[in-house]
């Protein structure tokens, strides 16, 4: 019989198993021996005793064949932990005591969570301790077995809560107690995390190394015992308006306010009682606003909180230059201010910049520094003003590009960079198929060809044949080598025939237009004057020598040939350098898109400038070339404010509505109305809860989800990873500040799917300095440092003891082998001698 057919039986005290390396081999010679046998003695009719000598001998050879498998019974033991030493470390200082109720329940958690340890350790010769500190160790029980160590946690004694939170003394006593008993062990800490002095990295890295882990329960008091009680400010407040703070002090001293931009200091008269105080600041701009108090007591004690208002109101605009258009602008949305460039206010105070018609060299030298610095948060409008020199001067936007704040502008000046080095092109070819094309087809063919042979890897290329109406196109594709030899052999195959109305592919070609864009249109004219005009310079070749209808000369360029395309000049891919810097003539600006804010303007000329390939146009030149008016530009990776140039003189003429729509769009916070924001602090850990809202009356839908991000100056961004609590459009996110030294500004960034990123100014304290000496000053702390808590035991490899208890490794002791093949030997070599004594006495 097979050891492999009987592996894993159970068996008294174990189970089987195999160590033979033969496999069925052996069983099969067995099973032969014993067919055999059986087979013999019934051809030779041996009678009984044949029969049993037969199956003596085959039972045999089986229990060889299970002996040649080498079989074991494997005995498991109960799996026991290795000797160990639990410390309950409490913490007993007065900030923790101080609410006894509160704390009697944290105790009887953390006794609950040392009987889920006992349990999981039962029988193990494991030992618990309990251990307090305050301005010192105070030990208050003996070591027992793990399972008592519940009984000992309850049975703390009513102690007054004590001054001083000495973690450092507290913990390095319980490392020590483990190292005593072996080493093993753990500690089960229960505090507020307000230590003095902190907690010192070097005690986390000894626990670390020893492999002690410390699990952390929070708790903590709700107020302190004397000092600043409590504090609130509303959490909505007015630009402009008072915004009240109320406290209550027990005790006098000193409180001080401070909100980013000014401080403040009220005494307080001693009292035994409780006073209530109340405080106003006012807030200068819009966005979430922080308010320090900072209360001193009796010599060097103190403490303070962090409180935060979400500040609404119209959008500052800071203006500098006449901008006489701004005077019509609704006050409940936008507040002008007037700026005096050689003493500037901080840009970063405003919602808004609008320079009209001055250069940088009007400013204080490195505002335009200022200004990229706070570009992410404040939107900015350039206004070049009327020509300024002559057309061959550099105009004023042309300054402006010379700046610092070139990085962010829409456009660029500088004719030479784009005429030399232009950015990928994007080129459309409009080709005639009508039925009237017959005898110059292939001439118009050989003009898409030499097109298409102009083209770079950077350009895009798209071809529209159109006859009564567009035929199947090419669609825009990036003009790589096998994209070229895919249109040369498109345009080699395309067929005549039909009327010809150039209009509705006039129409696609429009919706194709970009920042550089280029059309061709070869045709041989005729047709009636098309309805609508491109956007794009467009170069109109006539394949039979005669003029375009009216007005398609106006396009760009019109090139009449004659027969062959030897020597074409396509000029927009040969441009004469343009080195004039202002366009004269009136003109009224032409929307790019179905309609645009400030078109319909009267102009007179207009500064040249080449938008940038990211850059939004929002109106032109109503003739070719297409120059920008009207340009805006974000930043497409980072959620940031607008930057807009107007490239003439903007007159007083233009529609408030106009100017409005435009300054919206620069906005970083556009919809103040749609978000309701709470703000709390504690430690370095800012908590958001957000609540979108209804705009404006209209019923709007709720989003299933929010993003964003904090972004601080010199800090990058920190996301935010919102989830979704309670009602629909309620979140919550939470961000560990990297505070520094001083106060400090930033955005925070919240993004709705669908919806434009909201960028709201938000304003932090500096890194808290130390307000009290190391054992002092319990009676004025409250609250919860997680902060601290969690990085003990991240840093220890704890857990936190509200959500879950500990788990031990439990070690099991290799498991007993039990030979069992000299057994069957012995059986097979019994049952061989059997089946030959049987044999002899049949005969």
């Amino acid at each position: 019989m097979s050891c492999e057919m009987l592996r894993g039986l159970a068996l008294p005290g174990g189970i089987l198993e195999c160590e033979g390396t033969l496999g069925w081999l052996p069983s099969g010679l067995a099973l032969l021996v014993f067919a055999g046998a059986i087979g013999v003695a019934v051809l030779r009719r041996g009678g009984v005793r044949g029969l049993v000598s037969a199956f003596c001998l085959g039972v045999s050879a089986l229990a060889l064949a299970f002996a040649a498998g080498q079989p074991v019974r494997v005995r498991s033991e109960v799996p026991q932990a290795a000797a160990g030493h639990v410390v309950a470390l409490v913490d007993l200082s007065d900030s923790v005591w101080r609410d006894e109720a509160l704390a009697r329940a944290a105790l009887d958690q953390l006794a609950d969570r040392a009987g889920d340890i006992a349990r999981d350790l039962a029988g193990a010769d494991w030992t618990g301790e309990f251990l307090g500190f305050a301005d010192g160790v105070v030990p208050t029980g003996a070591v027992l077995p793990i399972e008592r160590l519940p009984e000992l946690i309850r049975a703390l004694p009513s102690l007054p809560g004590q001054d001083g939170s000495r973690v450092d003394a507290g913990l390095g006593a319980a490392l020590d107690r483990i190292r005593d008993a072996g080493g093993r062990g753990a500690v089960l800490l229960l505090s507020d995390g307000r230590f003095r002095p902190e907690l010192p990295d070097a005690l986390l890295n000894r626990a670390a190394v020893a492999g002690v882990a410390v699990s952390v329960l929070s708790v903590g008091s709700r107020a302190p015992a004397r000092g600043l009680v409590a504090a609130d400010i509303g959490p909505e407040q007015q630009i402009g308006h008072d915004a009240i703070i109320r406290g209550t002090v027990l005790g006098g001293g000193v409180l001080q306010i401070e909100d980013g931009a000014a401080e403040a200091e009220v005494n307080v008269p001693h009292a035994e009682t409780l006073q209530p105080i109340r405080l106003t600041t006012r807030f200068p701009s819009r966005g979430v606003h922080h308010v320090r108090l900072r209360y001193h007591g009796i010599g060097d004690l103190g403490q303070e909180r962090v409180l935060y208002t979400l500040v609404r109101g119209p959008a500052r605009v800071l203006s500098f230059g006449p901008a006489r258009w701004l005077d019509e602008l609704d006050p409940t949305r936008f507040v002008r201010v007037s700026g005096d460039p050689a003493n500037p206010p901080e840009p970063g105070e405003f919602d808004l910049v609008v320079i009209d018609g001055m250069s940088p060299d009007d400013f204080q030298t490195g505002y335009d520094d200022k200004l990229l610095a706070v570009a992410s948060r404040t939107g900015i409008f350039l206004v070049n003003g009327p020509l300024r020199g002559t057309t061959e001067a550099p105009q004023v936007i042309g300054d402006w590009n010379d700046s610092a704040l070139s990085t962010v502008l829409p456009v660029d000046s500088d004719p030479r960079e784009f005429v030399q080095s232009p950015p990928g092109r994007d080129i459309v070819i409009l080709i005639d198929t009508s039925g009237s094309m017959s005898g110059s087809f292939g001439l118009a063919k050989a003009v898409a060809r030499a097109v298409i042979d102009q083209l770079r890897p950077q350009d895009t290329l798209a071809i529209l044949p159109f006859a009564d109406d567009t035929g199947a196109v090419f669609a825009r594709q990036t003009a790589t080598a096998a994209t070229l030899a895919q249109a040369r052999v498109f345009v080699d195959r395309l067929m005549i025939g039909g009327g010809t109305d150039p209009n509705s592919t006039l129409r696609a070609a429009g919706a194709m237009r970009t920042n550089y864009c280029a059309f061709f249109f070869i045709s041989d004219g005729g047709f009636d004057a098309p309805a609508i005009s491109p956007q794009c310079f467009t170069t109109a070749v006539s394949t039979e020598g005669r003029a375009f209808p009216s007005g398609v000369a106006a396009w760009g360029q019109e090139i009449l040939l004659m027969g062959s395309v030897s020597g074409i000049r396509l000029e927009y891919f040969d441009p004469e350098l343009r080195d004039a810097y202002w366009r004269v003539g009136a003109l009224r600006p032409v929307p790019s898109e179905a309609r645009a804010p400030l078109t319909g303007l009267s102009l007179q000329g207009l500064a040249i400038a080449y938008p940038r390939i990211d850059a939004q146009v929002i109106s032109l030149h109503p003739n070719p070339p297409p120059d920008p008016v009207l340009a805006i530009r974000r930043d497409a990776a980072v959620a940031s404010a607008g930057t807009a140039v107007f490239l003439s003189d903007l007159p007083t003429s233009a529609s408030a509505a106009d100017v409005a729509e435009v300054l919206t769009a620069l906005l970083g916070w556009s919809r103040p109305d749609r978000f309701d924001l709470r703000v709390r602090q504690e430690g370095d850990r800012l908590t958001l809860a957000v609540l979108a809202l209804s705009g404006d009356g209209v019923a709007e839908a709720l989003p299933a989800s929010l993003s964003g991000f904090l972004r601080l100056q010199g800090q990058g961004d920190q996301p935010l990873a919102f989830r979704a609590v309670g009602a629909p459009g309620r979140f919550e996110a939470g961000v560990t500040l990297r505070l520094d030294a001083d106060p400090g500004h930033g955005e925070l960034i919240l993004i709705e799917p669908g919806g434009a990123a909201q960028v709201i100014p938000i304003s932090v304290p500096g890194r808290r300095a130390g307000l009290s000496r190391a054992g002092h000053g319990e009676a004025l702390d409250f609250g919860i440092d997680g902060a601290t808590l969690e990085r003990i035991a991240r840093r220890t490899g704890g857990v936190d003891l509200s959500v879950q208890a500990p788990t031990f490794g439990l070690s099991s002791p290799p498991p007993m082998r039990d030979r069992l093949h000299p057994w069957a030997i012995v059986l097979g070599l019994f049952l061989l001698a059997a089946s030959l004594w049987t044999k002899r006495r049949s005969n």
